[in-house]
């Protein structure tokens, strides 16, 4: 029987990004449940948030979730993680509620040019 579960994590957890070692158990986990992990985002870090202060709601849904959740998948593919955890489906969130696929194959194959 598959399994509806999917966890949500949000991008970053006190400005630090999942793509460090010390969070890959839960990829890992994920990877053997055969579930989907949904990157939920959030504004951007402390470090990140200069840029926006000007026009404060560029920092949320605007710009802020987009940019920081791009950032952050990117981050994972450069990380190595896909290659650890072929099997793992991720699936970060877009904006207003949409979901952005992340494609491992490419993302495997972006890895390579890094």
């Amino acid at each position: 029987m598959r399994s509806t579960f999917t966890p949500k994590i949000d991008s970053h957890v006190r400005g630090e990004f999942l793509d460090d070692s010390k969070y890959w158990p839960i990829f890992e986990m994920a990877e053997k449940l055969g579930v989907p992990i949904y990157l939920h985002p959030k504004g951007p870090p402390p470090d990140m948030l200069k840029p926006y202060l000007d026009y404060a709601a560029l920092a949320g849904p605007m710009l802020g979730y987009g940019a920081e959740t791009s950032l952050h998948a990117m981050r994972l593919i450069c990380s190595g993680v896909f290659d650890k955890y072929p099997r793992l489906k991720n699936y970060p969130r877009a904006p207003w509620g949409g979901a952005a696929i992340l494609d491992v194959e490419a993302g495997q194959t972006l890895a390579r040019w890094v």
